[in-house]
């Protein structure tokens, strides 16, 4: 079609021209490109963080796992210092009496204290919500709203690369060799997708601080979501600013839903 454009010749008579349309062939800058996902990126970071931080400290003040082994540790001390609290552990105590005493068995000093991956121990602030796993499910949550999760890891001629299938392309997977000391790759026929690595990526950030025995697995897994739900909520006010441009962005959640945004 033909974009009609007003315009003054140098008499001042108003003319009327026209000029072809074509396909934009410019990718998005800062609306849509690089900059303007960068920033978002930060900005549900920040939101994720403070968000978290209320969770903690005003709502749930969890005790941390290592915390509770230490005073089940010094529950001898409990009992005569501090004898409402020696009550709660010792009724606590007797609700995980098995694992106790395994953690007992394992440890060489036969104490209830957990072994910490952190030399200078217990962070002080409550467990729950996790702050790694609330920003990481954040910021995948962003990420899969501006990409293409349906991409999958291929090798196409001489390049490894995310893309939507296309004929003649290998799947390609990379794992370590039996050395644990280099990488190899494998195409055994399973693709694997942009989302679940994505989703993978923010499992393995959350879940590598339960094993550091810093958090219980339902502060990685509620957290990740808390992070999901701040990140949609961002995009939705985002959507509202760009009405002159409708679009749609459909967001895989981590349930396995798709969340659209922007739609009518």
């Amino acid at each position: 079609g033909s974009l009609f454009l007003n315009s003054f010749n140098q008499e001042g008579r108003n003319i009327t021209r026209s000029r072809e349309t074509h396909e934009r062939e410019a990718g998005g800058f800062a609306l849509w490109g690089g900059p303007h996902i960068l920033t978002l990126v930060t900005e549900v970071a920040t939101r994720a963080l403070k968000a978290v931080r209320f969770q903690k400290f005003n709502t749930h003040s969890r005790l941390r796992q290592e915390a509770l082994a230490g005073r089940i540790h010094r529950d001898g001390r409990n009992r005569t210092d501090f004898p409402e609290i020696g009550k709660v552990i010792t009724n606590l105590e007797s609700s995980i009496q098995d694992t106790v005493d395994e953690i007992r068995n394992l440890n060489a000093t036969g104490t209830a204290l957990l072994p910490m991956a952190f030399q200078e121990g217990s962070p002080m602030h409550p467990a729950y919500g996790a702050g790694h796993a609330t920003v990481a499910g954040a910021c995948v949550t962003n990420l899969k709203a501006n990409f293409d999760t349906g991409a999958v890891l291929v090798r196409r001629g001489g390049q490894v690369l995310f893309d939507r299938y296309q004929a003649g392309d290998v799947p390609v997977a990379f794992v370590p060799d039996a050395s644990m000391t280099a990488l190899t790759d494998e195409t055994d026929g399973t693709f694997l997708t942009l989302e679940g690595e994505l989703n993978k990526l923010a499992a393995n950030i959350s879940i590598g601080r339960n094993m550091a025995g810093v958090h219980y697995f339902s502060d990685y897994y509620d957290s990740l979501r808390m992070g999901e739900a701040i990140a949609l909520s961002i995009l939705e006010e985002q959507a509202l600013c760009y009405t002159q441009d409708p679009f749609v962005l459909s967001v895989p959640t981590f349930d396995g839903e798709i969340c659209r945004i922007g739609a009518p």
